[in-house]
């Protein structure tokens, strides 16, 4: 009996492992061009073992973005769009998720502390928007929720979050991205978590999560097309928001 349990429990770990590698296979950038992370005379680029940095040298703008990826991504999936970013003067930090993922409590806090850490010893940036895709959005909204006095703004691309915790008395300014052809939630589902006040939506039609980074292969892709539908925000009702709130913990 205790070599059966051996057995399993040997392939239950085998089988976890090969998931886990299959997924960051599957989330690999591709595509990017190199020299988008090599500085010149315009922006100067610091990559290290937490974050992926881009200083514009010229026409410095006082504003800055700090980015956490998806789960699994792999960080240089979303350098065209920093480096496309800071080319117009604003600085942009992709901070690398700790094991990509970021799912055990002293991970969250590990990430959080840095992005507080880069936030408070930088003198010469005087607003910050804090940004996030899927993962990273999930993890962006929950450091908003306790920080949201070094941020100006918060955005969330291709995310239901947050689910657990409300930020329906955000004075920040919230923007949520979707694209119409996720396929991974509704649009009600994307657009209106716990009331929260969305200052702007923007909808890509025709896209898909896999539009939203420069990156491999993602399963359940979508295959749908584009839907232009008017999505109603009214009220939630009582018994929506009693069952959104029923697991959900203060901290």
């Amino acid at each position: 009996m205790k070599n059966i349990r051996k057995i399993l429990r040997i392939i239950w770990i085998i089988c976890g492992l090969s998931f886990t590698i299959v997924l960051i296979i599957s989330f690999q950038a591709k595509g990017v061009d190199k020299t988008l992370l090599q500085s010149s005379d315009s922006v100067k680029v610091v990559n290290d073992s937490y974050k992926i940095e881009f200083i514009p040298l010229k026409s410095v703008k006082d504003s800055a973005l700090i980015f956490y990826p998806g789960g699994f991504v792999d960080p240089k999936a979303y350098v065209p769009m920093a480096r496309k970013i800071t080319d117009n003067g604003y600085k942009v930090i992709i901070v690398k998720l700790p094991l990509r993922i970021a799912f055990s409590n002293s991970q969250k806090q590990e990430l959080f502390f840095r992005s507080k850490e880069l936030i408070q010893n930088d003198d010469e940036i005087n607003h910050w928007v804090m940004a996030g895709h899927s993962r990273g959005g999930a993890l962006a909204a929950e450091f908003v929720k306790d920080e949201s006095k070094l941020v100006d703004s918060l955005i969330l691309i291709g995310t239901t979050h947050p689910k657990e915790f409300d930020l329906s008395d955000l004075k920040i300014d919230v923007t949520k991205v979707f694209a119409t052809n996720d396929g991974l939630a509704s649009e009600k589902e994307v657009f209106h978590p716990l009331e929260m006040k969305v200052l702007d939506h923007i909808i890509i039609g025709g896209t898909g999560y896999t539009s939203m980074a420069e990156k491999g292969i993602v399963p359940y892709q979508s295959k749908g097309t584009a839907n232009y539908k008017e999505i109603a925000l009214g009220p939630i009702p009582v018994e929506e928001k009693r069952n959104r709130f029923k697991h959900t913990h203060s901290r």
